[in-house]
């Protein structure tokens, strides 16, 4: 089974009728829970509705998928292990793949070696050649957008920013952050991706029309709002009141 995101309208809101991933602390729960669809997270989503024998089933067979997965990344990350010293890798408690891939503080080992290639070509040649290790498929790599690249003013660090997109439609959080040493070698990753999630078997009809995102985005942080006072902007869709305005994109 592969999970996939929902497309996020408006600030602090992620809401679209998806499935999405389950993770590691949700195995330890006695059966899957509905969340609301404010704070909406792929990564700790689960689908609702069915039969109670139809959830204890479906939550069984997410739990084995998941758990074949988490091993596939445990080898990649002994793989890794042979080839660059010093390596440190931090799983995030919530999907149970890597938020943070890296050398430790001080060595003289990296991730990838300097060379002519820019930092974005760097990062993005590491992650396909890892991709198990941060529980995607190489091809799920080349979608990812580039956010930005930078240096510090003396020089010490640079950055490369990408943001993950499934299906073309940006994950919520889904930020990988990548840093390079002075000489240009790349040390660390971090980023809260969403794992095992190619978007293959997942529709593109959001759940919420437009105005209905916004508004629930605006209900969401304590302010009334209703769709009539959603108004139709060149950057997309605003929602004014006397304390706040809320944006969402088309």
């Amino acid at each position: 089974m592969r999970y996939g995101p929902a497309k996020p309208l408006a600030a602090a809101v992620c809401v679209v009728g998806l499935l999405s991933t389950a993770h590691q602390s949700r195995i330890e729960s006695q059966q899957p829970t509905n969340l609301t669809l404010e704070n909406f997270d792929i990564r700790s989503h689960q689908p609702s509705g069915g039969s109670l024998a139809s959830a204890s089933a479906a939550f069984s067979a997410e739990k084995q998928a998941l758990q074949a997965h988490l091993e596939t990344v445990a080898v990649a990350k002994a793989g890794l292990s042979l080839r660059v010293t010093n390596l440190r890798v931090k799983f995030s408690p919530l999907t149970g793949c890597p938020e943070l891939v890296g050398v430790s503080p001080g060595s003289s080992s990296s991730l990838a070696r300097h060379s002519l290639k820019t930092h974005e070509e760097t990062v993005r040649e590491f992650l396909t050649a890892n991709a198990a290790l941060y529980g995607l498929e190489p091809a799920e790599v080349g979608a990812f957008k580039t956010k930005g690249v930078g240096t510090t003013r003396d020089g010490s660090l640079s950055w490369a920013l990408l943001d993950q997109e499934i299906n073309g439609i940006p994950v919520f959080r889904g930020e990988l952050r990548a840093a390079f040493s002075a000489n240009g070698d790349l040390v660390q990753t971090v980023g809260e991706l969403a794992c095992f999630s190619d978007g293959a078997d997942l529709p593109l009809i959001p759940g919420l029309r437009n105005t209905e995102a916004v508004v629930k985005a605006a209900t969401a942080i304590g302010v009334d709002a209703s769709a009539a006072g959603v108004k139709e902007t060149p950057g997309g869709l605003s929602l004014q009141t006397p304390s706040i305005t809320v944006r969402g994109r088309h």
